[in-house]
């Protein structure tokens, strides 16, 4: 009697399966991994004679025939996809289908091959291996390629109706010559099936770090969600960190509120371009998200292109071929791009993306002089513009003065007689003198302009590189709104007409009094300046008052005296604080990481010391360092062995080894 016609079928019994097993023509010769469904085994293919890869249900689902049914389903699904970046599967056995002809599977006696795929051999290792080894983050330009193709792919699968729904770097094999191939379709979804494992038993399928909201929360999934897995797999090689983390509930939480730090935050030498991408991938609303994998793909080439790389397969090819050699020889080339990108958009007025260009470049090489004399540059520039700006703004308002006193009704018998002499100006209050409407408008405002030096000092912008903060913002600069309003101003200051001129009672004859000597402007209070230098990057607070990313080519303005700042990366991460005091005139640099600073312990075995970024280190030696990543060499008789790039762990302490590979080692918790 067969399941659901009365009663209850026995169980199929499955052989089991190790290493040695033969399973039709496929011998298996070794266990390469094990994943949420399977074990994955090398094999030869007898009959074709080539090395195949073959993954083995577990014993305990096959039992479940549903389970069954759609691994073997799904496994033939996937065979329909033809793409370089997909790998490919090349059969499909064992289960009920490996009954012999005739035999019902309720009645069957004899034990059967349990249900198999057989997929093709990757000679190589997965981008989590790759990250593992790598302990840091990839080349902006590397991952924004490595997107790039993985798009193609789903583009494909998602044009068949198949959505992979558990994309991650696990499953995302390097094969030779760089090729990177998208594997283990084993929990896809075909967009027709009705009777998905997560309907069936309520169970959530995927990793849950890289799921998106509406998969982490049980609900159905589509292409978008695709590509958000897969903007969190771009967000892990880009930052050299899981987009989420902590326990599980917690981080479903974080998943559904879009909770991640930006990844610009984590790595500003990523740029803008691919940060942007990504966070677009991430966007938590499905309809805010990018709506395919295309549209993706297409964002992801041109963040690549932004840094100058068009040839997306071969930068992926050099890449693989020798990553620390691609990234030293490749990344001086990258910023020459983009500083000749940020020159051309300085030149052509584009300043919010000139800074966006050079900050970048600063985030690749922090002491690159050609970044830091284009950052001053513009500057300038923002500042000139802003002293015409202010200059025709004080035009405006001696004409608008001009005009009010024209305007102004003067009593009968103030007003000057035909042959008195021009009257001499009033003073003003407030160090604004007005003049009689005889006198040029050009010269009423002469007083402000003729040094545009003390001008600059009296009212210094606050643009780019110059900044002004809370409660030490100069006084100069709180009296500007008594100008912003011409009519405000006017009433405030109303002119002084002109009066006839006194009679000199000895001299029996009309006269001009001499006139009384203007008031003297209040001198502007005296001005410092505070640049912060701090690595790898933070947003500063001084005296309470958010004042932006910490920059070290930008000069903040403050006064003269006791300030309390504060640099930090967020809440519970890195942070920097420091208690400076400025005199009047002085420009301080302060210079810093948030990062706690790591022991390290120089103990290599093939050599008698190693070189940290230029600097010799004997065996035995014991120095400081920020968690950053150095260029360390593995020296003997003073020549260097080997050498590679290495990123230095954010822990208490670690010790730099030549074995099994040159890094430093934390010590084992």
């Amino acid at each position: 009697m067969h399941a659901g016609e009365g009663g209850d079928a026995p169980p199929l019994r499955y052989r089991p399966v190790t290493t040695g097993s033969r399973l039709g023509r496929y011998e298996l010769t070794g266990e390469l991994g094990t994943g949420g469904m399977a074990t994955v085994y090398r094999a030869r293919d007898s009959e074709l004679r080539r090395e195949v890869a073959v993954k083995v249900l577990f014993a305990h689902l096959c039992k479940k025939r549903e389970v069954v049914a759609r691994f073997q389903r799904e496994a033939r699904a996937a065979a329909a996809l033809d793409h370089r970046h997909i790998l490919r599967v090349l059969d499909v056995g064992g289960g009920p289908s490996a009954l012999r002809p005739g035999t019902a599977d309720d009645d069957a006696e004899e034990m059967i091959d349990p249900p198999f795929i057989v997929l093709e051999l990757v000679r190589g290792h997965s981008l989590r291996a790759h990250m593992e080894q790598r302990r840091g983050p990839i080349l902006a330009e590397v991952v924004a390629c490595a997107g790039a193709v993985i798009c193609e792919a789903l583009e494909v699968a998602h044009a068949a109706g198949i959505v992979h729904r558990d994309i991650k770097p696990a499953n995302i094999m390097v094969a030779n010559g760089g090729r990177l191939v998208l594997a283990d379709f084993g929990v896809a979804r075909l967009d027709d099936d009705d009777s998905s494992l997560v309907t069936r038993t309520g169970a959530i399928l995927g990793t849950p770090a890289f799921m998106s909201p509406e998969q982490a929360q049980g609900d159905s999934v589509t292409e978008r969600s695709d590509v958000y897995s897969l903007g969190a797999t771009l967000y892990q090689l880009a930052t050299g960190s899981m987009p989420f983390g902590g326990p599980t509930p917690k981080m479903m939480w974080a998943i559904a509120h879009g909770e991640q730090t930006p990844p610009l935050r984590r790595n500003p030498a990523m740029g803008t371009a691919l940060a942007g991408a990504i966070e677009h991938m991430m966007t938590a609303d499905p309809a805010a998200r990018a709506a395919t994998a295309r549209a993706a793909g297409g964002a992801l080439r041109e963040a690549a292109a932004a840094g100058g790389i068009t040839e997306v397969e071969q930068t992926l090819a050099d890449y693989f071929a020798d990553p620390e050699g691609f990234e030293a020889n490749q990344r001086p080339v990258i910023v020459a791009h983009l500083l000749e990108s940020a020159r051309t958009a300085a030149a052509t007025g584009q300043l919010p993306r000139a800074t966006s260009l050079a900050d970048r470049v600063l985030g690749l090489d922090p002491d690159n002089a050609d970044a830091l004399a284009l950052v001053d540059g513009m500057t300038a520039r923002a500042r000139s513009r802003r002293l015409v700006t202010g200059g025709a703004v004080l035009l405006a308002l001696a004409g608008a003065a001009t005009a009010a006193y024209l305007l102004w009704p003067a009593p009968a018998a103030a007003l000057p007689r035909p042959d008195a002499a021009p009257a001499d100006a009033a003073p003003a209050l407030d160090g604004d003198t007005h003049v009689g409407p005889n006198i040029p408008v050009s010269q009423r405002i002469s007083h402000k302009t003729s040094n545009p030096e003390t001008h600059r000092t009296a009212h210094p912008p606050a643009l780019d590189g110059d900044t002004h903060v809370g409660p030490s913002i100069l006084e100069s600069q709180r009296i500007s709104h008594k100008t912003s309003n011409p009519e405000t101003h006017r009433t405030a200051h109303p002119p002084v007409p002109p009066t006839a001129p006194p009679i000199d009672a000895a001299a029996g004859q009309g006269g001009t009094a001499p006139p009384a000597p203007p008031d003297a402007a209040p001198a502007p209070p005296p001005s410092a300046w505070l640049t912060l230098d701090i690595s790898p990057w933070c947003n500063a607070r001084i005296d309470g008052v958010d004042v932006g990313r910490a920059n070290r080519a930008r000069r903040i303005e403050l006064r003269p005296g006791r300030h309390e700042v504060i640099c930090s990366q967020g809440p519970g991460m890195g942070e920097w604080r420091r208690t400076v005091t400025l005199t009047p005139g002085q420009h301080l640099t302060e210079t810093g990481s948030v990062l706690r600073p790591v022991a390290v312990a120089i103990a290599v075995s093939g050599g008698d010391g190693v070189r940290i970024s230029g600097h010799y280190h004997a065996n035995g030696s014991h120095l400081t360092l920020s968690p950053d990543r150095y260029r360390i060499e593995l020296m003997k008789g003073g020549q260097a062995t080997a050498g590679r790039w290495v990123t230095l762990p954010r822990v208490r302490s670690c010790v730099v080894r030549d074995r099994p590979a040159l890094d430093c080692y934390a010590p084992k918790p």
